[in-house]
């Protein structure tokens, strides 16, 4: 059997890519939506609704009741201003959302040969590259899902899961490589600090550049 990719926010930008990519490829995909289910699934493509609840990831779990070999976590929070409300919702959608995604899934990866968590965010989540004062919103929401990610690798790695930190282009137009860098298994190339990948926890950047943390 094919292998199955769980994808939150599948109805954004980069979740229609990677919906479209993966099954091309020969995945199958199990798409999360907000809310409510499209009209209209692609072929080798199940959904589930969630919401802001963990409860809804939990439940989405459960009615899958199959192995998982691929979490694929994207979650955007569009801020308006910097009021304190304002950092407390980003923090809740770019932080804690994947993180109760994550949690949520993770039981059903673990008979998968796989195990693999990827994760997707923005360059402002580098504190290296916070040399500017814009949009502290998100520079301060995003950063804490770093810390998070690494200590979930730490944790996680010396149970064979390797992991993904893929920072989408702003714009769209070259995420093409997501599905690409998501699915490759780099432990069989040349080791360098580029080709590390199943090793240690990487931010990488759409074009493929290595990216501080």
């Amino acid at each position: 059997m094919s292998k199955l990719a769980v994808i939150a926010n599948a109805d954004s930008p980069l979740g229609r890519r990677l919906i479209t990519d993966l099954t091309e490829m020969g995945w199958r995909v199990h798409a999360g939506y907000r809310d409510r289910l499209p009209g209209l699934l692609p072929q080798n493509v199940t959904a589930f609704v969630w919401n802001q609840e963990h409860s809804s990831f939990i439940a989405a779990r459960d009615a899958l009741g199959e192995t998982v070999d691929m979490i694929i976590s994207d979650f955007d929070y569009k801020a308006k201003d910097e009021e304190t409300d304002t950092y407390i919702e980003a923090y809740e959608w770019h932080t804690l959302m994947p993180l109760k995604f994550i949690n949520a899934f993770l039981p059903l990866t673990e008979k998968s040969e796989l195990k693999r968590v990827c994760i997707v965010t923005t360059r402002m989540s580098s504190n290296y590259l916070c040399g500017d004062t814009s949009n502290p919103v998100e520079r301060v929401s995003r950063a804490p899902l770093n810390m998070a990610a690494t200590q979930m690798f730490n944790i996680l790695h010396p149970k064979g899961y390797t992991f993904r930190m893929y920072c989408k282009d702003p714009e769209g137009l070259h995420d093409e490589w997501a599905s690409e860098y998501f699915t490759r298994n780099r432990s069989y190339e040349s080791w360098d600090l580029k080709h590390s990948d199943e090793e240690r926890i990487i931010l990488h950047d759409w074009m493929g550049n290595e990216l501080p943390w």
